[in-house]
């Protein structure tokens, strides 16, 4: 019997595993950073197109924003297409910025909102008819020009547009993208 010494060889096993560990964290980063760049690049695709898998309900929309060119639903201000992505552990967290939270919740599952009855400023124009007026226009004018309405209880059933998501569809773009970034 012979003995060998493998201390040596112990030693510059440690370090292939080691560099092996290395790489292997270097490849689940990028993989992760490109995830989550394609995760937001197809989100923002779903806001474009008015959604996907379904396509969103178009909201109904005034005549001053008809006017401003504000046509497409969800994005007159784009406070919900903002949307925030991160790398947490060994996913990929998205969401928008929390002061929209509760407006982007009930977009994202749909539901139905109550609204309590209100008084609101009316004016009438030179063409007779009644608008309601902004309460900036309300205080700004001469008293008996403007008068006030009440506006009872309603609800507003909100449908679900889901704009936090990636469709099936987009799947093979997002792994093609992951192995560029790799070079495999």
């Amino acid at each position: 019997m012979y003995n060998i010494d493998t201390g040596q060889l112990n030693n510059e096993i440690k370090k292939i595993t080691s560099s092996i560990y290395k790489k292997r964290k270097d490849i689940e980063s990028v993989t992760l950073d490109t995830l989550r760049f394609e995760a937001l690049r197809s989100i923002d695709k779903n806001f474009e197109v008015g959604g996907r898998e379904p396509t969103w309900k178009p909201s109904k929309k005034n005549s001053k924003q008809k006017k401003q060119g504000k046509t497409k639903t969800l994005i007159n201000t784009s406070a919900l297409r903002r949307v925030i992505g991160f790398v947490q552990g060994n996913r990929i967290v998205v969401g928008t910025d929390p002061r929209t939270n509760a407006y982007a919740e009930i977009h994202q599952r749909g539901g139905i909102i109550n609204r309590k009855s209100k008084v609101k400023p009316v004016r009438k124009m030179k063409s007779g008819r009644t608008v309601f007026a902004k309460e900036s226009w309300a205080k700004n004018k001469k008293k008996g020009a403007i008068a006030f309405r009440m506006i009872g209880n309603y609800t507003i059933n909100m449908p679900s547009r889901r704009y936090l998501y990636i469709p099936k569809s987009d799947y093979p773009v997002i792994l093609n993208a992951i192995k560029r970034r790799l070079k495999l």
